[in-house]
């Protein structure tokens, strides 16, 4: 072997080795992304007569990115009681539900996240019953900001 073929063989013995370690490290960056945004589901419970009078909670106004900021949305008088509604929130941001209920009932509120990371389990993140009939009730926390995909 002469000593151009040995310095070109390990030239190219070592650009493949530095093409594996950027392959090695590409899929490790992808499989561990951080999370930008949450799928939950904020759920109203009512217990007595009257129902639910109105509804106020964030999420991602429709058809925006998934990391846009959240918006107040309100739902007068809703008809389908239990309520729910499956949102998106962007991480580091707070998920806010806010129940006002008819005189004579009790709501009880939840929020949940759809998938607990790494489970296909649901999480609930927090819940709340109001005290008496009548008296409005809010669920809110703040998403985690720094939680990574793990594949």
């Amino acid at each position: 072997m002469t000593r151009k073929s040995v310095i070109t063989t390990v030239l190219v013995l070592l650009g493949v080795a530095v093409l594996g370690v950027g392959v090695v490290l590409a899929y490790d960056a992808f499989r561990t992304r951080k999370i930008d945004s949450y799928a939950i589901t904020y759920e109203v419970t009512v217990e007595g007569a009257g129902g639910i009078r109105k509804v106020e909670y964030t999420a991602v106004p429709d058809g925006q990115h998934r990391t846009a900021d959240p918006t107040t949305r309100t739902d007068e008088a809703p008809t389908a009681q239990p309520w729910s509604r499956d949102v998106i929130i962007p991480a580091g941001r707070q998920a806010r539900l806010t129940v006002t209920p008819a005189e004579g009932a009790v709501v009880g509120c939840k929020i949940v996240l759809d998938k607990d990371l790494g489970s296909p389990k649901t999480k609930t993140l927090t819940e709340n019953k109001a005290p008496a009939a009548g008296q409005p009730i809010t669920c809110s926390t703040t998403l985690d900001d720094d939680q990574r995909f793990r594949r």
